[in-house]
């Protein structure tokens, strides 16, 4: 399973990104705030059909304009995919369009097609914070 290319348009601080990982592990490094946790949750994004961060889809929306897209090609077993999230802010409501080699689906179809081991952050909680959080995770 591999990502082969990544474009994003207005998503999240991107204007606009196009980029061609090479083939292996690839690493981001920047100083905080520059972009490097919001590419991973655009990949996130493609592999889940939602954001495992924002807690409403807007947010995702950069500043310039009313829409955010997220396109990917995958390579799944020699088979390539095309991969898109389209997020379409209207007033208080936020359209979500996702399409799968250029055909538009619901959002139950996206997963499996691209998948993903998440690790964020905040996750780091439940090893360096107190009991109290291991407990209420274990319960």
């Amino acid at each position: 399973m591999r990502l082969r290319r990544l474009r994003l348009r207005n998503h999240r601080n991107y204007a606009q990104l196009d980029l061609t990982p090479g083939h292996g592990v690839n690493v981001f490094i920047g100083p905080n705030g520059q972009g490097k946790t919001n590419l991973l949750e655009a990949v996130a994004m493609l592999a889940l059909s939602s954001s495992p961060r924002a807690r409403r889809e807007y947010e995702l929306v950069g500043p310039v304009g009313p829409g955010s897209r997220i396109e990917a090609q995958v390579e799944t077993e020699g088979t390539v995919r095309e991969l898109s999230i389209a997020l379409e802010v209207e007033g208080e409501r936020t359209r979500r369009t996702i399409e799968i080699d250029g055909a538009q689906r619901r959002a139950f179809d996206l997963p499996g097609h691209f998948r993903v081991t998440l690790f964020w952050p905040d996750d780091l909680g439940l090893v360096k914070g107190g009991p109290e959080l291991r407990r209420r995770f274990l319960n």
